[in-house]
Protein backbone atom coordinates (compact mmCIF):
# COMPACT_ATOMS: atom_id res chain seq x y z
CA UNK A 1 0.00 0.00 0.00
CA UNK A 2 2.64 2.30 1.00
CA UNK A 3 4.59 1.32 -2.27
CA UNK A 4 1.71 2.17 -4.31
CA UNK A 5 1.07 5.80 -2.77
CA UNK A 6 4.65 6.56 -3.15
CA UNK A 7 4.01 5.48 -7.27
CA UNK A 8 1.14 7.71 -7.29
CA UNK A 9 2.98 10.43 -5.21
CA UNK A 10 5.73 10.68 -7.79
CA UNK A 11 3.60 10.55 -10.86
CA UNK A 12 1.80 13.40 -9.34
CA UNK A 13 4.68 15.62 -8.75
CA UNK A 14 5.71 14.59 -13.03
CA UNK A 15 1.79 15.85 -14.17
CA UNK A 16 1.90 19.03 -11.66
CA UNK A 17 2.79 21.88 -13.45
CA UNK A 18 5.64 23.47 -11.80
CA UNK A 19 5.13 26.54 -9.86
CA UNK A 20 6.15 29.91 -12.36
CA UNK A 21 8.85 32.02 -11.67
CA UNK A 22 9.77 35.53 -12.56
CA UNK A 23 13.72 36.39 -13.23
CA UNK A 24 14.91 39.41 -11.98
CA UNK A 25 18.36 40.33 -12.48
CA UNK A 26 20.69 43.38 -10.80
CA UNK A 27 23.11 44.67 -13.85
CA UNK A 28 26.58 47.00 -12.81
CA UNK A 29 30.11 46.57 -11.84
CA UNK A 30 30.28 43.99 -9.47
CA UNK A 31 33.88 44.49 -8.77
CA UNK A 32 36.79 46.68 -9.11
CA UNK A 33 36.82 50.27 -8.56
CA UNK A 34 32.86 50.66 -9.03
CA UNK A 35 32.44 47.76 -7.06
CA UNK A 36 30.32 49.04 -4.36
CA UNK A 37 28.26 50.87 -6.75
CA UNK A 38 27.26 47.51 -8.31
CA UNK A 39 26.74 45.24 -4.77
CA UNK A 40 24.44 47.59 -3.45
CA UNK A 41 22.62 48.01 -6.23
CA UNK A 42 22.47 44.15 -6.24
CA UNK A 43 21.92 43.90 -2.79
CA UNK A 44 19.01 46.44 -2.62
CA UNK A 45 17.09 44.45 -5.38
CA UNK A 46 18.11 41.07 -3.87
CA UNK A 47 16.58 42.10 -0.42
CA UNK A 48 13.12 43.60 -3.02
CA UNK A 49 13.03 40.31 -4.50
CA UNK A 50 12.91 38.58 -0.90
CA UNK A 51 10.12 40.48 1.03
CA UNK A 52 8.08 40.11 -2.55
CA UNK A 53 8.73 36.03 -2.21
CA UNK A 54 8.13 36.30 1.81
CA UNK A 55 4.36 37.56 1.26
CA UNK A 56 3.63 35.62 -1.72
CA UNK A 57 5.20 36.65 -5.07
CA UNK A 58 3.26 38.41 -7.61
CA UNK A 59 -0.11 36.72 -8.59
CA UNK A 60 1.29 33.48 -7.34
CA UNK A 61 4.83 33.37 -8.68
CA UNK A 62 7.80 33.95 -7.16
CA UNK A 63 10.73 36.17 -8.12
CA UNK A 64 14.34 34.36 -8.96
CA UNK A 65 17.61 37.23 -8.56
CA UNK A 66 20.60 36.98 -9.41
CA UNK A 67 23.41 39.49 -10.15
CA UNK A 68 25.23 40.35 -13.70
CA UNK A 69 28.62 42.15 -13.28
CA UNK A 70 29.17 44.29 -16.55
CA UNK A 71 32.21 46.42 -15.01
CA UNK A 72 30.40 49.43 -16.68
CA UNK A 73 31.97 48.35 -20.02
CA UNK A 74 29.70 48.44 -23.28
CA UNK A 75 30.99 45.54 -24.71
CA UNK A 76 30.47 43.27 -21.40
CA UNK A 77 26.90 44.92 -21.68
CA UNK A 78 25.49 44.32 -24.30
CA UNK A 79 26.83 39.96 -23.19
CA UNK A 80 25.57 40.69 -20.19
CA UNK A 81 21.83 41.51 -21.66
CA UNK A 82 22.24 38.81 -24.12
CA UNK A 83 22.54 36.38 -21.47
CA UNK A 84 19.97 37.55 -19.26
CA UNK A 85 17.38 37.56 -22.45
CA UNK A 86 18.37 34.03 -22.70
CA UNK A 87 17.67 33.09 -19.46
CA UNK A 88 13.87 34.91 -20.04
CA UNK A 89 14.83 37.73 -17.29
CA UNK A 90 11.90 40.12 -16.94
CA UNK A 91 13.22 43.13 -15.05
CA UNK A 92 16.56 44.48 -14.77
CA UNK A 93 17.86 46.75 -11.74
CA UNK A 94 20.66 48.30 -13.87
CA UNK A 95 22.94 49.25 -15.44
CA UNK A 96 24.89 52.20 -13.04
CA UNK A 97 26.62 53.47 -15.89
CA UNK A 98 25.63 55.16 -18.88
CA UNK A 99 28.29 53.05 -21.21
CA UNK A 100 26.55 49.87 -20.05
CA UNK A 101 23.14 51.20 -20.32
CA UNK A 102 23.66 52.43 -24.12
CA UNK A 103 24.49 49.00 -25.30
CA UNK A 104 22.40 47.32 -23.04
CA UNK A 105 19.42 49.23 -23.49
CA UNK A 106 18.68 48.32 -27.54
CA UNK A 107 19.20 44.61 -27.01
CA UNK A 108 16.03 44.93 -23.59
CA UNK A 109 14.43 46.60 -25.40
CA UNK A 110 13.68 44.79 -28.73
CA UNK A 111 13.91 42.15 -25.95
CA UNK A 112 10.81 43.54 -24.22
CA UNK A 113 12.64 43.83 -20.59
CA UNK A 114 12.05 46.30 -18.15
CA UNK A 115 15.04 48.65 -17.34
CA UNK A 116 14.67 50.18 -14.47
CA UNK A 117 18.22 52.26 -12.83
CA UNK A 118 19.22 53.57 -9.61
CA UNK A 119 21.72 55.80 -10.12
CA UNK A 120 22.39 56.86 -13.95
CA UNK A 121 21.36 60.32 -13.73
CA UNK A 122 22.61 61.27 -17.32
CA UNK A 123 19.49 63.00 -18.73
CA UNK A 124 19.64 60.61 -21.99
CA UNK A 125 18.97 57.43 -19.75
CA UNK A 126 15.40 57.04 -20.29
CA UNK A 127 15.39 58.11 -24.41
CA UNK A 128 17.54 55.10 -24.89
CA UNK A 129 14.63 52.62 -24.39
CA UNK A 130 10.33 53.23 -24.15
CA UNK A 131 11.25 50.53 -21.23
CA UNK A 132 13.79 52.45 -19.50
CA UNK A 133 12.77 54.09 -16.04
CA UNK A 134 14.54 55.33 -12.93
CA UNK A 135 14.73 56.02 -9.39
CA UNK A 136 16.68 58.60 -9.18
CA UNK A 137 17.34 62.05 -10.16
CA UNK A 138 18.36 63.43 -13.91
CA UNK A 139 21.59 65.59 -13.97
CA UNK A 140 19.15 68.72 -15.72
CA UNK A 141 16.57 68.19 -12.83
CA UNK A 142 18.40 70.31 -10.04
CA UNK A 143 18.88 73.23 -13.05
CA UNK A 144 15.37 72.81 -13.76
CA UNK A 145 13.76 73.48 -9.79
CA UNK A 146 16.39 76.07 -9.53
CA UNK A 147 16.03 78.13 -12.72
CA UNK A 148 12.21 78.03 -11.17
CA UNK A 149 13.06 79.04 -7.80
CA UNK A 150 15.21 82.22 -9.41
CA UNK A 151 12.45 83.21 -11.67
CA UNK A 152 10.12 83.09 -8.74
CA UNK A 153 11.90 84.64 -6.25
CA UNK A 154 14.39 87.07 -8.28
CA UNK A 155 12.33 88.40 -11.73
CA UNK A 156 14.61 90.99 -12.83
CA UNK A 157 18.30 90.96 -13.21
CA UNK A 158 20.68 88.82 -15.44
CA UNK A 159 21.64 84.94 -13.90
CA UNK A 160 25.57 83.87 -13.85
CA UNK A 161 25.42 80.21 -14.22
CA UNK A 162 28.78 79.32 -13.68
CA UNK A 163 30.14 75.29 -14.11
CA UNK A 164 33.23 73.30 -14.48
CA UNK A 165 32.67 72.60 -18.31
CA UNK A 166 31.88 68.92 -17.05
CA UNK A 167 28.57 67.42 -19.20
CA UNK A 168 27.06 67.44 -15.80
CA UNK A 169 27.52 71.20 -15.41
CA UNK A 170 26.73 71.84 -19.18
CA UNK A 171 23.54 69.73 -18.22
CA UNK A 172 22.66 71.94 -15.51
CA UNK A 173 23.20 75.30 -17.62
CA UNK A 174 21.07 74.24 -20.78
CA UNK A 175 17.98 74.58 -18.45
CA UNK A 176 18.98 78.20 -17.78
CA UNK A 177 19.76 79.19 -21.35
CA UNK A 178 17.95 77.41 -24.00
CA UNK A 179 14.40 78.93 -23.27
CA UNK A 180 14.04 82.18 -25.59
CA UNK A 181 14.55 85.38 -23.94
CA UNK A 182 16.81 84.07 -21.19
CA UNK A 183 18.56 86.24 -19.05
CA UNK A 184 20.92 83.86 -18.03
CA UNK A 185 24.79 83.88 -19.17
CA UNK A 186 26.43 80.88 -18.68
CA UNK A 187 30.25 80.46 -17.91
CA UNK A 188 32.75 77.18 -17.87
CA UNK A 189 35.81 77.51 -15.42
CA UNK A 190 39.32 76.05 -15.00
CA UNK A 191 38.76 74.20 -11.56
CA UNK A 192 41.77 74.89 -9.55
CA UNK A 193 42.32 78.77 -9.80
CA UNK A 194 43.76 81.16 -7.19
CA UNK A 195 41.80 84.04 -8.13
CA UNK A 196 38.51 84.36 -9.99
CA UNK A 197 38.80 88.23 -10.71
CA UNK A 198 38.22 88.01 -14.11
CA UNK A 199 35.35 85.52 -14.46
CA UNK A 200 33.48 88.20 -12.14
CA UNK A 201 34.43 91.10 -14.05
CA UNK A 202 33.30 89.28 -17.21
CA UNK A 203 29.95 88.62 -15.20
CA UNK A 204 29.66 92.54 -14.69
CA UNK A 205 26.14 93.51 -12.63
CA UNK A 206 24.20 90.33 -11.62
CA UNK A 207 21.28 89.35 -9.56
CA UNK A 208 21.98 85.82 -8.82
CA UNK A 209 24.67 83.33 -9.11
CA UNK A 210 24.08 79.53 -9.81
CA UNK A 211 26.69 76.88 -9.37
CA UNK A 212 26.57 74.22 -11.63
CA UNK A 213 28.06 71.19 -10.48
CA UNK A 214 31.18 72.96 -9.51
CA UNK A 215 34.00 72.06 -7.08
CA UNK A 216 32.61 73.69 -3.80
CA UNK A 217 36.37 75.40 -3.22
CA UNK A 218 36.27 77.07 -6.16
CA UNK A 219 32.59 78.15 -6.09
CA UNK A 220 33.07 79.52 -2.59
CA UNK A 221 36.07 81.43 -4.08
CA UNK A 222 33.88 82.73 -6.68
CA UNK A 223 31.48 83.40 -4.25
CA UNK A 224 33.24 85.62 -1.86
CA UNK A 225 34.63 87.44 -4.46
CA UNK A 226 31.48 88.61 -6.10
CA UNK A 227 30.15 89.80 -2.70
CA UNK A 228 33.55 91.64 -2.69
CA UNK A 229 32.46 94.41 -5.45
CA UNK A 230 29.50 95.07 -3.11
CA UNK A 231 26.52 93.64 -5.22
CA UNK A 232 23.64 92.32 -3.80
CA UNK A 233 23.60 88.90 -5.35
CA UNK A 234 21.64 86.01 -4.42
CA UNK A 235 23.69 82.59 -4.86
CA UNK A 236 22.08 79.36 -5.75
CA UNK A 237 24.18 75.46 -6.13
CA UNK A 238 23.57 71.94 -7.21
CA UNK A 239 24.50 69.02 -4.88
CA UNK A 240 28.28 69.86 -5.07
CA UNK A 241 28.66 72.71 -3.05
CA UNK A 242 26.62 71.02 -0.03
CA UNK A 243 30.76 70.59 1.16
CA UNK A 244 32.11 72.35 3.90
CA UNK A 245 34.96 73.45 1.64
CA UNK A 246 32.23 75.92 0.12
CA UNK A 247 31.63 77.33 3.83
CA UNK A 248 35.30 77.52 4.08
CA UNK A 249 35.92 79.23 1.01
CA UNK A 250 33.26 81.68 0.86
CA UNK A 251 33.41 82.92 4.80
CA UNK A 252 30.85 85.35 5.27
CA UNK A 253 30.03 85.52 1.52
CA UNK A 254 28.12 81.76 1.94
CA UNK A 255 24.85 83.12 3.95
CA UNK A 256 21.91 82.87 2.60
CA UNK A 257 23.11 80.37 -0.33
CA UNK A 258 20.54 77.71 -1.48
CA UNK A 259 21.39 74.25 -2.61
CA UNK A 260 19.35 71.53 -3.85
CA UNK A 261 20.62 68.28 -2.72
CA UNK A 262 19.07 64.32 -3.22
CA UNK A 263 16.20 63.55 -0.54
CA UNK A 264 17.98 61.15 1.88
CA UNK A 265 15.95 57.79 1.00
CA UNK A 266 15.89 56.81 4.60
CA UNK A 267 13.41 60.05 5.64
CA UNK A 268 10.74 57.77 4.29
CA UNK A 269 8.83 56.48 7.65
CA UNK A 270 8.63 53.48 4.96
CA UNK A 271 12.52 52.81 4.54
CA UNK A 272 13.27 52.76 8.53
CA UNK A 273 12.16 49.29 9.07
CA UNK A 274 13.64 47.53 6.26
CA UNK A 275 16.82 49.19 6.73
CA UNK A 276 16.50 48.06 10.20
CA UNK A 277 16.39 44.77 8.49
CA UNK A 278 18.83 44.92 6.17
CA UNK A 279 21.31 45.84 8.62
CA UNK A 280 20.98 42.70 10.76
CA UNK A 281 21.44 40.98 8.08
CA UNK A 282 24.56 42.34 7.53
CA UNK A 283 24.31 45.63 4.91
CA UNK A 284 24.08 48.80 5.12
CA UNK A 285 20.86 51.19 3.61
CA UNK A 286 23.27 53.71 1.77
CA UNK A 287 24.06 54.40 -1.96
CA UNK A 288 21.84 52.51 -4.45
CA UNK A 289 20.46 50.00 -2.20
CA UNK A 290 16.78 51.25 -0.80
CA UNK A 291 16.19 52.97 -4.26
CA UNK A 292 16.69 49.15 -5.92
CA UNK A 293 14.79 47.89 -3.38
CA UNK A 294 11.86 50.66 -4.58
CA UNK A 295 12.87 49.48 -8.38
CA UNK A 296 11.81 45.93 -7.53
CA UNK A 297 8.62 47.42 -5.63
CA UNK A 298 7.69 49.36 -8.74
CA UNK A 299 8.03 46.39 -11.12
CA UNK A 300 6.12 44.39 -8.30
CA UNK A 301 3.10 46.78 -8.47
CA UNK A 302 2.91 46.49 -12.06
CA UNK A 303 3.00 42.95 -12.68
CA UNK A 304 0.61 42.55 -10.12
CA UNK A 305 -1.79 44.47 -12.20
CA UNK A 306 -0.76 43.43 -15.56
CA UNK A 307 1.17 40.60 -17.21
CA UNK A 308 4.85 39.81 -16.70
CA UNK A 309 5.82 38.91 -20.15
CA UNK A 310 4.59 42.13 -21.39
CA UNK A 311 7.03 44.72 -20.73
CA UNK A 312 6.08 47.79 -23.03
CA UNK A 313 2.48 47.64 -21.16
CA UNK A 314 4.44 47.20 -18.00
CA UNK A 315 6.09 50.13 -18.53
CA UNK A 316 3.27 52.31 -19.70
CA UNK A 317 1.41 51.09 -16.67
CA UNK A 318 4.56 52.45 -14.47
CA UNK A 319 4.52 56.04 -16.54
CA UNK A 320 0.67 55.97 -15.78
CA UNK A 321 0.63 55.31 -11.90
CA UNK A 322 0.89 58.15 -9.36
CA UNK A 323 1.74 57.18 -5.58
CA UNK A 324 3.19 54.31 -5.61
CA UNK A 325 4.05 53.15 -2.74
CA UNK A 326 7.24 52.26 -1.84
CA UNK A 327 10.54 52.18 0.49
CA UNK A 328 11.18 55.53 -0.50
CA UNK A 329 7.81 56.87 0.00
CA UNK A 330 4.65 57.43 -2.62
CA UNK A 331 6.64 57.79 -6.34
CA UNK A 332 5.49 58.65 -9.51
CA UNK A 333 7.18 58.70 -13.65
CA UNK A 334 6.38 61.17 -15.60
CA UNK A 335 5.76 59.93 -19.40
CA UNK A 336 9.42 59.90 -20.05
CA UNK A 337 10.07 57.28 -17.11
CA UNK A 338 11.62 60.44 -14.64
CA UNK A 339 10.55 60.59 -11.26
CA UNK A 340 7.99 63.18 -10.75
CA UNK A 341 8.65 65.18 -8.89
CA UNK A 342 12.17 65.36 -8.67
CA UNK A 343 14.19 63.44 -5.58
CA UNK A 344 15.42 66.80 -4.37
CA UNK A 345 15.17 69.14 -1.91
CA UNK A 346 16.50 72.27 -0.59
CA UNK A 347 19.53 73.62 1.93
CA UNK A 348 20.68 76.95 3.00
CA UNK A 349 23.63 78.18 4.61
CA UNK A 350 23.04 79.80 7.79
CA UNK A 351 25.37 81.06 10.40
CA UNK A 352 26.18 77.14 11.62
CA UNK A 353 26.25 75.78 8.18
CA UNK A 354 24.03 74.06 5.88
CA UNK A 355 20.08 73.81 7.19
CA UNK A 356 16.99 72.06 6.17
CA UNK A 357 15.45 75.04 3.70
CA UNK A 358 11.86 75.12 3.90
CA UNK A 359 10.97 75.25 0.31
Amino acid sequence: MRAHLAVLLVIAAAVSPARAEIRVAAQGPMKGAYGALGTGLAKGAEAGVAAINAAGGINGELLVFEAADDNCDGDRAAAVARDLIARDVRLVVGPACMAAAQAAAPLYDEAGVVMISPVITDPAFTSLSALALRITGRDDAQGELAAARIGGEIPAGRIAVVGDGSPAAKALAETFTRAPGTRALAFAVKAGEADYGGLVKDMGAVAAVYFAHMDPGDAGLVARQVKETGQTVALFGSDSLLDGAYLKAAGEAAIGTRVTFPADPLASPAARPVADALKAGGVVAEGAVLPAYAAVEAYGAAARAGKVNDGPGLTRWLKGARDLNTVLGAISFDGHGDLTPPPFVWYKVESGGFVRDSQ
